[in-house]
């Protein structure tokens, strides 16, 4: 499974949110990769992840008791608000 592909929907979500990994979300993002292998740095790195203000917005009214409201949620955000922006920290 790749970084950035699951994605949580909850409520209380942050809108920023440090971590770190050994993950290379700059050539995941960009594609610029031959082999699987190239992903993974030799050491963690920092890392700060933000969530879109209109997936926020979106989800302090999403009540997640039926399969219609997960569609409404989808319908009313951008396809590329739905995932957080990933970038290092320096």
């Amino acid at each position: 499974m790749l970084p950035n592909r699951v994605v949580v929907l909850d409520r209380a979500s942050e809108e920023r949110v440090r971590f770190s990994s050994r993950f290379h979300y700059a050539k995941w993002s960009t594609q610029s990769f031959q082999e699987l292998d190239e992903l993974l740095l030799p050491e963690p790195h920092p890392y700060e992840a933000v969530t879109h203000g209109i997936l926020l917005r979106n989800l302090a009214t999403f009540a997640d008791d039926t399969p219609g409201n997960l569609q409404r949620l989808f319908d009313r955000t951008p396809a590329k608000s739905i995932l957080r922006d990933v970038s290092p920290l320096r």
